[in-house]
């Protein structure tokens, strides 16, 4: 009866640390960004990083901004959110071309739970609606209507992960849960 007891707890503790270790956040997982057309599904830009939590991870310069001589925007990804910064020359306002996307990927082993506005310097047009990817590992942002008003404009997403049970923390719980409960008879 007493081994019975400590296997149980034995495997309980193990499941529950296989299973609960998104609290480390992204930094030092291998991530991407994606900047898009939704319209014709060009890739303009897309990168692979380890997500450091110092520097940003993705920077995309251009031509193409409406009037502009330079539009420039980088990602900075940290273990709960995403900041993006805008940069351009000889306007004075700059926004992103109808229907682009910038999609956030994270590793498989994580999902993305819940997004909420952070911070926002000189920015208008962007709102909760705009971001999806709620319970998948892609975070997609529609930039179709920010607008930046400064060089160094930026707005930040908060998002929150969680870990998805790999399959030797779902074998470990399904044999948590196989265990028969043992009465006495008395």
């Amino acid at each position: 009866m007493e081994s019975n007891y400590r296997f149980v707890v034995a495997t309980a503790f193990a499941a529950a640390s296989l299973v609960s270790v998104s609290d480390a956040g992204l930094v030092g997982t291998n991530s991407s960004l994606r900047f898009y057309s939704a319209t014709t599904g060009e890739t303009f830009q897309e990168q692979s990083f380890v997500v450091s939590g110092l520097l940003p991870e993705f920077y995309y310069s251009t031509t193409f901004f409406s009037g502009a001589s330079f539009g420039a925007f980088s990602a900075d990804v940290k273990s709960a959110s995403l900041t993006i910064t805008m940069d351009f020359a000889s306007v004075s306002s700059i926004s992103f071309v109808d229907n682009t996307r910038i999609a956030l990927t994270i590793p498989e082993s994580m999902q993305f739970d819940s997004f909420s506005l952070g911070a926002s310097n000189d920015i208008t047009g962007l709102a909760l609606e705009d971001v999806s990817g709620s319970g998948t590992r892609t975070l997609l942002l529609d930039t179709s209507l920010i607008t930046a008003s400064a060089p160094g404009a930026s707005f930040t997403i908060n998002f929150t992960t969680s870990a998805i049970p790999g399959p030797s923390a779902l074998v470990i719980l399904s044999a948590f849960a196989a265990i028969p409960s043992r009465r006495r008879r008395g």
